[in-house]
Parts: C-alpha cells; structure tokens; sequence
C-alpha cells in the first residue's frame, strides 16, 4: 500500500486566479500496469464526487497508513463536490484520479501554498486500493503528482508517511525524496501510538 497524507485541500486566497489559469499544470498519463490493464491518470471533475466518496470509504478500512479508519470519512456528496471545485479553481493544486476504465482505483493530491512567501511550497497525499497494490499505480500517481508540482513551480515537495509503511517509504526514497524529521505519537490506532515521517523533494 502506498499510503502519505498532507493537508487535503489547496491553502486558502484571497485572489481568484485568472480563468486561464485552471489550466496550468493540468496532468493527464495513461501507463500499463503490470497486470496488463491500463491506468488513466487525470484531474478529477466534481461530477466525480459519488466515485470520490465510494473509494475513500473503502479505502478508510484497508490500511493503518491514512488518516481515517473504517466509517470515519463523513464527506456528504455536496461538500464533495464543492471540494473538488476548489482544487479546480486554485489554478496550481491538483486532485487526481487513477481509473481501470470507469473505476476510481487511487487518489493523488497536491496542494499548493498561495501566501507569496509559501508559495514554492506544495505537499502531496497518494493512496491505492488495496486490490491494486504492487501493480504499480502508486509509481504512477506519484510520477503525476511531481509533473503537477513542476509545472505549478513547486520548489519544495512536502508528505508525510506512517513510518511503518516501509513499501510507501522505498517508493519515495527512489523518486528522490529524504527524510527531513518525523512527528512521534501522531496516530493512535489499536491501543498504540505511531510516529510518522517527514520527507521532501527539492527542485
């Protein structure tokens, strides 16, 4: 499972971005996976939210590494959308999705700092359903989410990662992120606390 977490959403701005804007750093990728099937990667739309919803349910019981358990994702459809819209409207975030055909199989976030002394900075959240584990769809997520950081001028890449998720921590490690530090006790799960990690791209 390849499973990091960063704040969802773009940070908050008082300016609208230019309408062209939206379409800055916009990512679209189809790779073979090693099944055979071929992976869509692309910005997701707010008539996506149902799809959104559905996959972060079943995903929320599959791993310890997000930050939600089993039930505890409470997004109605209408916040869903409206959240989606934001990543939309931000002009340099990106929410994307990995489809089999019609089928949302993982979720890659990268949400992008406006405040103009912040603003080389992004942090990025992936995850994968289970039943797509070593397939290769978080290799291919993570390689979206840095063309997406590049065209946006990220300079600095953010996540954070359950320490125990060795397989995401590999991952990161061969696309060129190090370890910066780590928040000890950050989860509580199953009567015991976890630390995570800090790691980071630089460009």
């Amino acid at each position: 499972m390849v499973g990091s977490f960063f704040a969802r959403g773009p940070s908050k701005s008082d300016k609208k971005p230019a309408a062209a804007a939206g379409k800055k750093g916009v990512v679209y990728m189809e790779q073979r996976l090693k099944d055979g099937s071929v992976l869509t990667i692309r910005p997701l739309e707010p008539a996506d939210a149902a799809l959104v919803i559905a996959y972060m349910q079943r995903v929320s019981g599959e791993s310890d590494n997000l930050t939600y358990g089993t039930g505890e994702f409470k997004m109605t459809l209408p916040e869903e959308e409206a959240f989606i819209q934001k990543f939309q409207a931000d002009g340099r975030s990106q929410m994307l999705g990995g489809f089999i055909e019609d089928e949302l199989i993982g979720l890659g976030n990268l949400a992008c700092e406006s405040k103009p002394r912040l603003a080389h900075n992004g942090g990025i959240g992936l995850s994968v359903r289970r039943d797509y584990w070593a397939e290769g769809v978080g290799s291919a997520l993570l390689m979206a989410l840095i063309r997406a950081a590049t065209a946006a001028g990220i300079k600095a890449l953010h996540l954070e990662v359950n320490c125990e998720n060795k397989v995401a921590i590999h991952l990161y490690e061969k696309y060129g992120f190090e370890m910066v530090g780590h928040h000890e006790k950050f989860f509580y799960i199953n009567g015991r606390y976890i630390d995570i990690l800090l790691m980071d791209l630089y460009f």
